[in-house]
């Protein structure tokens, strides 16, 4: 017997695979090559939890790409999870089966221990003290490891399933859908960060729900045995009597948690349009706008989190209610039938408490994650039934791209929308379009601004709505890639080279003459680190120039045949503008087709071969078959219609890097370690609660309540037999009962008290450390905003945000309970036996040596999850900005690959928590059980545990106890580990740098003339980077005309941003109208002089509240501000059919990207018509608008505007009749005076004026103004 017994334990211990090693070396996950008897016990993950360091790889099956695909057409998405993983359910209710007949062995057996003891029978108590540790230690096995695979092999692998499915929707949804303006509907982010995660608990965890149901049925029948059929029918009825109040109490939760996640995704939408727009909303001064805005949605919050708070105390309340007033109508019904009752009775129902406990407790909070999973599932499959973006386009075998009676408009989400014009905007058509683009040549596309020509492109990019007509065309899902540089140039948050290569295989022959060809290995060599810059989200780090020359390069690195341009030359100056587009015909371009949509007819026309111009709605072509035919075009349309545009790139070569940020501005994403972050916030945190008066009370109202939940079983300890030892008379019974009964009202009228308390705090901390973070964002210097990553704020907001709100007192309300409970452990065995009293010591050293090693890893593996956290949410966000780009280079697969390897390390990080949390557990569980068996020892051979069985199981029953509660403050004090991150990332922003806010108060009328004077000025981004500007010097008399010109990275746009101290001066001063803006309040400088950027925003509404987000103006004056930038449509008709006039209702979604570039561009300028501004900087405010518009502008800028104006030249045409010219070179001023003057002088701006192909009409230009003044 021995030996088979031997046998069998060495079968079990043997390994069933050898330990495997990824090509890199690191080890796999030794779970499945481990052996059962390891598996069992968890021993095989002890290495990975005494080295966290060095996290194991994923094996093959728990790998995201190992997860089956979610099929979109299927109806419930929780019928195809449970179809694609029927044998790990079946599993795992095979193992609920088995855990709830053990579940009440241990009962079953204090049951008999009590009664030997209560007959005088030491030797079978014995015998039921070892079966009692037995049956525990089978059942606390099958638990864990039950509680292991529930996120192993399900809410793990689900989540990266979900996600993964989540994110290929985004990379196939419909343009209709991306641009959808539509406040309600959970963004892709939201899906990603909350709703995978509320499905894959539940489906991890749904197996509560049965358990507790077969539980509670088995404790029925328990009770049968032990207290009769009459009991048991009083106390089934008392526990039906129950069911409406559970009922009540799961609808009012449903109700509050779906408000409060409807106030969230509304939340989080406006949240994300702001860290989007943060540099616009500095340099707009509209900081508390948005504070505003903001704050509207957060207090709704608040409130839905403030009526949950109260559902979810009813719920608490309940939970303790319920399973005392069973059990005490058990008790006195049991004892009024029978006349008398036992102390086997009494205890072993006492024992089965926490099973009622659990049955009755967790039951409704499982009822409440179904109905969030259902809502969260039912979110998901909407999202992922959306229609994906429709292939109209036929293959064109030969490349050429045709369109045969073609008309297109801009698609928009089916689905209702937000804005009832909408529907009007979205009828923007071309209609009728019959052109056929040459394989293998430059092609031209011209016409006004909001024509269309955006609209062609992205027709041929299978990005519009075919409405008729045939469009053929090649495309990556015919293996025809298409290059696509956008109008706003789409980068990575990586380097510069990863950005170019963009997943092609290296080839650095082919990539320096990438770089030749786009200009730029000049600004690479002003970079320290070159073209392994880190750039930022959208090249935020990049100037306007570079970004654009990067897009072209990853264009021309790329294989495709087929390279579209949207009006790339308008961040570029003459003389790269010539540079680029001889590129473009050269070695890299040549025999493949290019089609550039412009304004820049002069410098293109004679290059191209085809031209395609949009006007009234339709196309017309025209072959151009000799350079000359291109110049008669340019002629057709009028002198000077078409001139030669000048444009100049908006910042200095040398740019903020993001390692040498680092150094000098922390940011959120580093926060302390977990020791420091919690000295450093927690007095935040308390302070933000309420102070020590609430911290006062509240430990006060915790200890209070862990007594008066602990009084009415300490009651029943005290019940004291009459005549026979092992009988307890009624009249004893009922008297104990009645306390026992007061002890009940007391523990729930303390815990509505408790949770009262905690929720106001909780909402009052949530509430000022959200407008703290906030507050502290807004302010953020520029360096700051450009080093800090977008997925990182995002976390923020969102998880860390929601981590206050919701986790971080509850967690520590449930340790702060297990430390109560556990002193209360303590003082029960030091009352009942000093031996007693030395084994808890001897446990909670055992207890906590154990839980030392698991909170050391779980530090680590915590770090861990964070970052592939923020990597997904800025993925998602940097794909719904470029989902055009992406599509048409055929890049979904990369990206994908991308995602996969972010949910990956994710994965591994959670697997390896819960693979530390469940190994503390078992080892907890096992402690505990030898615990309780060493104390059964203990009062077994004491001759107390004959004469006094009350005492013994009172004893016992807490004994019992000590593992479970030892478990819940360790991984308790774990769980706070992870909130405190969250919050001491959120408390860190306390501790930032923001820009000072102080400062002298200016007259109301301040700038009165719009005098400027600059002296001596010198800037830099950060210390450790050279200066940017360097000595610049020069004055503007009120009411004049200033251009500042230059060629790319000069520093132009570095010197307007230094007038609105958007990078403070590190010497020099800068007046205006006499007082230095230095000393002045940030507000005041920035809201009073007008300001319109190269790249301009728009937010989500309509064109009258981007206009006036105030509402302070007339719909007369906005009327009138739309009528002078040509963008009013008087008819109402916005822009429908071929106009491309707006409407005060037209709709803008968030960043305007439902309208062209140059019409956001007239809007902003709109605004600053509106706006009576005496100091207005236009920094290449126009580039975007065709030459007609921009004239006419132009006029209006000159002759109808009184203000101080200063232009970064965009067209040198714009600045030929200025009152005086700047020239910037590498940060110094070369060159200013009159253009007459800076003419003649023959230097900078001479060169600049000759290279120009209008050089003739720039030079006349500039005669004739010299002429009228003289």
């Amino acid at each position: 017997m021995l030996i088979a017994f031997a046998l069998v334990i060495i079968s079990l211990s043997i390994r069933r695979k050898p330990r495997l090693f990824t090509e890199n070396g690191i080890a796999v996950d030794a779970e499945n090559s481990s052996s059962i008897l390891s598996r069992c016990s968890m021993h095989w993950s002890r290495d990975a939890i005494r080295n966290p360091g060095a996290l194991p790889a994923l094996d093959r099956d728990t790998r995201s790409k190992s997860q089956p695909p979610i099929d979109e057409n299927v109806r419930s998405l929780f019928a195809q999870i449970l179809t694609q993983r029927v044998r790990v359910f079946a599993k795992q209710w095979i193992l609920t089966v088995l855990r709830t007949l053990l579940t009440f062995g241990s009962p079953y057996c204090v049951l008999r221990l009590v009664a030997r003891l209560e007959s005088g029978d030491t030797e079978d108590a014995w015998i039921w003290l070892f079966s009692m540790a037995l049956v525990s230690t089978c059942e606390t096995v099958i638990h864990y490891h039950q509680n292991w695979m529930q996120w192993s092999e399900l809410g793990i692998p689900i989540r990266a399933q979900l996600i993964m499915a989540i994110y290929r929707k985004v990379l196939r949804g419909s343009t209709g859908e991306h641009q959808s303006g539509k406040d309600q509907s959970p963004s892709a982010n939201t899906l990603l960060n909350s709703d995978t995660a509320i499905v894959s608990k539940f489906s991890s965890i749904h197996y509560i729900l049965p358990l507790s149901g077969a539980q509670f049925i088995m404790a029925l029948v328990f009770l049968r045995r032990l207290l009769g059929w009459r009991a048991l029918l009083i106390t089934l009825l008392f526990t039906v009597m129950t069911m409406p109040m559970n009922n009540f109490i799961v609808k009012k939760r449903r109700a509050t948690r779906k408000e409060l996640r409807r106030s969230r995704d509304q939340k989080d939408r406006v949240v994300g349009e702001m860290i989007k727009a943060l540099h616009y909303i500095k340099l707009q001064a509209s900081e508390d706008l948005w504070k505003e805005r903001i704050k509207k949605y957060r207090d709704d919050e608040l409130r839905a989190k403030e009526r949950d708070y109260s559902a979810q105390t009813a719920g608490f309340m309940w939970k303790i209610a319920s399973p005392l007033l069973v059990s005490g109508v058990s008790i006195f019904t049991n004892a009024y039938f029978e006349g008398q009752t036992t102390a086997s009775v009494v205890f072993t129902i006492l024992e089965l408490l926490p099973q009622l406990q659990g049955s009755l407790g967790l039951a409704p909070l499982v009822i409440q994650d179904f109905l969030s999973a259902r809502s969260a599932s039912r979110r998901i499959e909407s999202f992922l039934r959306t229609s994906d973006q429709e292939q109209y386009r036929q293959r064109s075998h030969s490349g050429a791209i045709n369109f045969k009676d073609a008309s297109v408009k801009w698609p928009f989400s089916r689905k209702k929308s937000t804005y009832p014009a909408q529907d009007d905007y979205s009828d923007f058509e071309l209609r009728d379009v019959n052109v056929r683009f040459p394989v293998g040549e430059l092609s031209i596309i011209h016409g006004d601004t909001g024509c269309g020509k955006s609209l062609l492109l992205a027709a041929i990019l299978g990005e519009a709505e075919l409405l008729d007509g045939v469009i053929e065309a090649p495309c990556a899902t015919h293996d025809q890639p298409v290059a696509f540089v956008t109008q706003t140039p789409w980068l990575q948050s990586t380097t510069i080279k990863n950005n170019i290569v963009f997943g092609e295989r290296l080839d650095m022959s082919r990539y320096n003459s990438v770089l030749e060809a786009c200009a730029l290995i000049p600004d690479l060599k002003a970079l320290s680190r070159g073209d392994e810059t880190l750039i930022g989200p959208q090249g935020i780090k990049v100037s306007g120039g570079q970004r654009a020359r990067i897009s072209l390069a990853r264009a021309l690195y790329s294989k495709a045949s087929t390279i579209l341009l949207d009006d790339i030359l308008s961040a570029l100056d003459t003389h790269v503008s010539v540079h680029v587009l001889g590129a473009l015909n050269g070695p890299l371009g040549a025999g493949r087709t290019r089609i550039l949509a412009t304004h820049q007819l002069a410098l293109c026309m004679p290059k191209a071969s085809y031209a395609v111009c949009i006007a009234d709605g339709t196309a017309q072509a025209k072959v151009l078959d000799t350079f000359g035919s291109g110049q008669d075009i340019v002629a057709e349309l009028g002198n000077g219609g078409w001139e030669l545009a000048v444009t100049y790139d908006a910042d200095s070569p040398e740019l903020p890097i993001e390692g040498d940020l680092h150094k000098h501005q922390p940011t959120p994403d580093k926060v302390p370690t977990t020791a420091d972050a919690t000295r450093a916030t927690s007095w935040t945190y308390i302070e933000a609660l309420g102070g020590q008066k609430f911290v006062l009370i509240y430990f006060f109202a915790l200890v209070l309540r862990q007594v008066l939940i602990t009084l009415p079983i300490w009651t029943l300890k005290n019940i004291k037999a009459q005549g026979h030892p092992s009988k307890i008379a009624l009249n004893d019974v009922s008297y104990h009962t009645i306390l026992y009964a007061i002890g009940t009202a007391f523990a729930v009228l303390s815990e509505l008290v408790f949770n009262a308390h905690e929720a106001t705090g909780t909402l009052r901390a949530s509430d000022t450390l959200f407008k703290m973070m906030l507050d502290t964002v807004l302010r953020m210097p520029l360096a700051w905003l450009d080093s800090v990553s977008t997925g990182d704020l995002i976390q923020r907001f969102s998880t860390d945000s929601q981590a206050i709100d919701d986790t971080l007192m509850a967690v520590v309300s449930g340790v702060s309970q297990c430390l109560i409970e556990i002193a209360t452990i303590v003082i029960v065995g030091l009352n009942t036996s000093a031996y007693t009293g030395l084994m808890v010591v001897g446990g909670l050293y055992a207890s906590f040596t154990v839980g030392n090693l698991y909170n050391k890893a779980r530090k680590i593996i915590q770090r861990a999850d964070r970052r592939p956290t923020s990597q997904m949410l800025d993925l998602v966000t940097t794909t719904t900005i470029g989902y055009s780009t992406i599509r048409a280079f055929g890049a979904q697969g990369m990206l994908t690959e991308q995602m996969h390897s972010h949910v990956d390390d994710y994965s591994r990080a959670r697997r390896h928590f819960w693979m530390a949390n469940r190994w503390l557990g078992l080892q907890m569980s096992l402690i505990g059980i030898v615990f309780s068996f060493m104390t059964g020892i203990v009062l077994l051979r004491s001759g107390s545990a004959v004469i006094d069985p009350p005492l013994f199981g009172f004893a016992l029953t807490f004994s019992m106890r000590f593992s479970g509660v030892v478990f819940k403050a360790v991984n308790g004090l774990g769980a706070f580990e992870k909130s405190a991150i969250s919050a001491s990332a959120i408390a860190a922003f306390q501790h930032l740098e923001t820009e000072d806010q102080d400062g002298l108060e200016t007259p109301s009328d301040w700038p009165r003339t719009g005098s400027i004077e600059v002296r001596g000025l010198k800037v830099r981004y950060s210390a450790a980077l050279p200066r940017v500007l360097n000595d610049i010097s020069f004055s503007v008399a009120p009411g004049q005309r200033i251009g500042i010109v230059g060629r790319t990275g000069a520093g132009k746009s570095t010197l307007s941003l230094a007038m609105l101290r958007m990078m403070e001066a590190e010497e020099g001063t800068i007046s205006i109208d006499g007082i230095d803006v230095s000393t002045i309040r940030l507000a005041d400088l920035r809201r009073r002089i007008g300001y319109v950027p190269q790249s301009p925003l728009l937010f989500s509404g309509t064109v009258r509240t981007n206009l006036d987000p105030s509402g302070v103006y007339s719909d007369t004056k906005l009327e009138e501000a739309l009528q002078r930038v040509m963008l009013f449509s008087s008819s109402g008709e916005g822009q429908s059919g071929g106009s491309r006039l707006l409407t005060l209702d037209t709709p803008v979604t968030a960043g305007g990207e439902n309208i062209s570039h140059g019409q956001r561009q007239l809007l902003c300028v709109a605004r600053i018509f509106l706006q009576n501004h005496k100091l207005i900087i236009l920094d290449e405010a126009t580039s975007a608008v065709d030459d007609t518009t921009d004239e006419a502008v132009q006029t209006i800028i000159r002759n109808d505007l009184e203000q101080t104006l200063i232009v970064v030249a965009h067209r040198l045409k714009t600045v030929a009749t200025f009152d005086k010219i700047i020239v910037i070179d590498e940060g110094r001023i070369v060159e200013q005076g009159s253009p007459k003057e800076l003419l003649e002088l023959e230097g900078a701006f001479c060169n600049l004026v000759t290279s120009s192909r209008d050089s003739g009409s720039l030079i006349a230009t500039i005669a004739n103004k010299s002429t009228i003044e003289n």
